[in-house]
């Protein structure tokens, strides 16, 4: 029966929309490669405002792998703003990969994935990653796999907001407040499995 479960995930993952996508619009710091440094509270960088951007869509991943989301952390470092998306995998080991990924640019309204309801997201500039076979939670046992914030408003230099806007039908999304133009830098790492998004302060 769990195997038919995911298969099921499997077959449905080219199926999942995610609204937030298509819309007219700090835990273990140690184990990314560079330290993650929170913002002090009440200091603010200030980042001279340039012309909108137009940053090409960003995408990677494995088709037919399933992941869980283990950690979701923010840093700050010398010209770019940093975030991480840890996965591990679900608890009988199947189908384990860093799931396919989008990483596009946003224009509000944001909305949640699911019910298509607005979610307010500060900044100037939007951006929203949508990892298809991830979840924040076990598709096996169905036990939460991700305890961490869902809403990170760190105030970098570049990145205001990081939130979530979809853990749906095996589709999890989360958008990306920024202070002006920037375009993205994406890493797929091992040991464990991550995907890490620089957000460039210039």
């Amino acid at each position: 029966m769990k195997r038919f479960l995911i298969l099921a995930v499997v077959g449905g993952l080219g199926l999942s929309a995610c609204a937030s996508a298509v819309s007219p619009a700090a835990s273990r710091p140690a184990r990314d490669a560079s330290p993650v440094m929170s913002s002090s509270p009440g200091a603010k960088s200030s980042v001279e405002r340039s012309e909108p951007k137009s940053c090409e869509p960003a995408s990677g991943g494995t088709e037919g792998s399933l992941a869980q989301l283990a950690d979701v952390r923010v840093g700050t470092h010398e010209g770019y703003d940093r975030v991480t998306f840890e996965f591990e995998p679900p608890s009988d080991g199947q189908y384990f990969g860093l799931p396919p990924y989008t990483l596009v640019e946003a224009t509000p309204p944001i909305t949640q994935d699911g019910s298509g309801e607005p979610v307010p997201v500060d900044g100037s500039q939007f951006a929203v990653v949508i990892f298809h076979g991830a979840a924040g939670y076990d598709f096996v046992e169905g036990t939460p796999s991700y305890s961490g914030p869902k809403d990170f408003r760190p105030d970098f230099p570049m990145l205001v907001e990081a939130r979530e806007t979809g853990d749906f039908e095996a589709t999890l999304s989360w958008a990306f407040g920024l202070q002006g133009a920037s375009c993205w830098r994406v890493q797929e790492l091992q040991n464990p499995v991550r995907v890490v998004i620089d957000f460039p302060h210039d």
